[in-house]
């Protein structure tokens, strides 16, 4: 596992030192004349954020919007410029200049300016301002929302610690740690790992203890799987019953057709009893009704539950024909990968086979990234703090060799193709508690115990604990999600039947009615 897991992952080298404003020079004859002046834009845009405010230089411009700054006393019209960590708000004569990291960012909202412009209210731990005249306010409003929640996230694994972890848990005698439960973290080449925080995460660390930690609550987690696991076998009962009741229907469905079809050979009896006509009818035309029915074969109702599909999920903002940002997460399962709303509803527009990729581009433009395919499906494009991790995926799960990735001028380049970059590139929430517009988007699997990996290990020992029950109720609902699903088909479907029996019924009546009133007549 972990020699392909080393074997496949990729290696490229980090371009942030390059001088911005620059480009490289042999990027001139790879890319289109185009392309080079939308990344010379982009790096000018950038050096001017370096050269008029104080900021690291790993940040890059993803997007910059014209707007008016509102604070309680003047108000500034400007430029908005928003970067991986920071929105920094440029005034026209740059007199006015005003740097918002994103760790001050209490909340954003969106509200209006004199009761009619549409703006966006930032509420900072050191007040609130308002952002208006806009002239797209939604889409600056899902980008900020989108960087302030997810930390743009790289992940660098040191190939040379990788290797030697390896060896040493293979060289253990009797070791039966399995290899999913090596830590990932630890073949991270911290020094080159940029967070959100920087200097400020290190101002803050201080030695803890076991008793600093929030209790774990493993009570709690037995007694909600417990619950789950109860209703799940409930659901699976219930199942068990509708396969009878659906038996019990077909049963009857058959008798009332058995039944229909006697009474239609007695109408043809009637028919030749009460008249010569009838009886050379009779004579001459087959007798349609006679051994209709054989012998009554059972059909298997058996009631089938989907199989719970493991996939993956990675917060982005969808990129429409209109260039319109929308928040979404993209879905990757075993199948395919697929776009899911902030309603938790697939978006058919976006669905994509694994085989269907050729080539994917890192734009120019930071934090954007276009898939293309090979069979001339539209190119799919997002926004992302999650690149590496979106690339990631879909080398691993396409063929060897299939896709290309290509890094557009001045584009951060990364590692890809490891199953360790997965699980660390999607703990970057600044608020795991965070929701977008009803609350789903959730990485699919608990791994607390390896992002608080320096906890003593009577806290290690309680979170691994936890994040057991977590997976596993996690599990749990996803099978209790397919079940349901199943109840519902099934149940939609035995009513129909119900309802063609009831109607059948009726015209059996019609004609039982009628064969009585026929039979009378002869006597």
């Amino acid at each position: 596992f972990f020699f392909v897991l080393l074997v496949m992952a990729t290696v490229e080298t980090d371009n942030s030192n390059e001088v911005a404003g620059e480009l490289p020079d042999e990027v001139d004859k790879k890319f289109s004349d185009i392309i080079l002046e939308k990344a010379k834009k982009m790096a000018e845009k950038t050096k001017l954020v370096h050269d008029l405010f104080k900021v690291p230089e790993s940040e890059k411009v993803i997007q910059d919007y014209r707007c008016t700054l509102k604070k309680p006393q003047n108000s500034f019209t400007g430029r908005l410029f928003i970067t991986q960590n920071y929105m920094l708000f440029l005034s026209k004569d740059q007199q006015v200049k005003d740097s918002m990291a994103f760790y001050r960012v209490v909340g954003i909202t969106k509200e209006k300016a004199s009761l009619v412009i549409p703006a966006i209210g930032v509420e900072l731990d050191t007040g609130k301002v308002l952002l208006k005249g806009f002239l797209h306010r939604d889409e600056a409003f899902n980008l900020l929302n989108h960087l302030i929640n997810y930390q743009p996230t790289y992940v660098y694994l040191n190939e040379e610690q990788l290797v030697n972890h390896i060896k040493k848990e293979m060289a253990v005698k009797g070791n039966e740690k399995k290899a999913k439960d090596i830590n990932p973290k630890d073949f991270i080449a911290k020094d080159e790992f940029q967070g959100r925080w920087g200097d400020f995460a290190n101002e803050i660390k201080k030695p803890v203890t076991a008793a600093d930690y929030e209790q774990v609550d493993l009570k709690t987690g037995d007694q909600a799987l417990k619950t789950a696991m109860e209703i799940r076998e409930m659901g699976a009962e219930t199942l068990t019953r509708l396969k009878e009741q659906a038996e019990a229907l077909d049963r009857i469905e058959r008798n009332v057709g058995e039944t229909k079809n006697n009474l239609d050979r007695g109408d043809r009896i009637i028919d030749g009893v009460s008249s010569v006509g009838g009886h050379l009818k009779n004579l001459v035309t087959p007798d349609m009704y006679k051994n209709k029915y054989g012998a009554y074969e059972a059909k298997d109702r058996t009631v089938v539950v989907e199989e719970r599909e493991n996939f993956t999920d990675v917060p982005i903002l969808m990129k429409h024909s209109n260039d319109y940002l929308e928040p979404a997460l993209l879905r990757f399962g075993d199948k395919n990968f697929h776009c899911v709303n902030t309603e938790g509803q697939k978006v058919k527009t976006y669905v994509y086979g694994y085989v269907q990729v050729a080539t994917i581009i890192v734009r120019a433009r930071h934090q954007h990234v276009d898939i293309r395919f090979h069979d001339g499906t539209e190119r799919f494009r997002c926004c992302t703090s999650f690149v590496q991790a979106v690339v990631n995926e879909i080398v691993l799960r396409t063929k060897p060799g299939q896709v290309t990735v290509v890094h557009e001028p001045g584009t951060k380049k990364f590692q890809y193709g490891s199953l360790a970059i997965r699980e660390q590139t999607l703990q970057a929430s600044r608020d795991d508690t965070w929701s977008a517009e009803g609350g789903f988007f959730q990485t699919p699997k608990s791994d607390v115990s390896k992002i608080i990996s320096d906890a003593p290990d009577e806290v290690q020992t309680k979170l691994k604990m936890q994040d057991d029950q977590i997976n596993t109720l996690a599990d749990v609902v996803g099978d209790l999600k397919n079940i349901n699903k199943a109840l519902l088909t099934e149940t939609k479907r035995e009513v129909e039947q119900l309802d063609d029996i009831h109607k059948q019924v009726n015209k059996t009546l019609k004609v039982a009615n009628k064969d009585a009133y026929r039979a009378k007549k002869l006597t």
